[in-house]
């Protein structure tokens, strides 16, 4: 458990592959949490957290993620912040798991995917 929490993703810094990578942040903290570890349990864990919930879109409540996006004008690669429906899916769970369901930006974010699934 400790391996897994010195190396936490630095959501600020490290690009998101895949969301479903295991060095994914969500997918490591979905596990610790899974395994009873909260984020009051170790500061590591709510920090990574608190970077998690800085990135959320003001206008629609989607959780972001930093990632490298393809511009098919200039046929480069950029990082910025951003995230497929699936990872705000993932993020929201995760921050659910961890006990913020109180949370202003959390309940912003199942807003978000209310109004996405009211679209199906």
């Amino acid at each position: 458990m400790n391996f897994i929490l010195d190396n936490l993703s630095d959501w600020e810094k490290d690009l998101t592959k895949a969301h479903n990578k295991a060095d994914y942040l969500p997918n490591q903290l979905w596990l610790l949490l899974d395994w009873g570890i909260k984020p009051e349990h170790d500061n590591r864990m709510q920090k990574a957290i608190d970077k998690i919930l800085s990135h959320q879109d003001e206008d629609n409540g989607q959780f972001l993620a930093y990632i490298e996006v393809y511009d098919r004008k200039t046929k480069t690669k950029y990082p910025m912040w951003s995230s497929a429906l699936c990872d705000h899916n993932l993020i929201v769970s995760v921050l659910l798991l961890a006990g913020l369901q109180n949370d202003k930006r959390v309940q912003f974010g199942l807003k978000r995917m209310n109004e996405l699934l009211g679209k199906c």
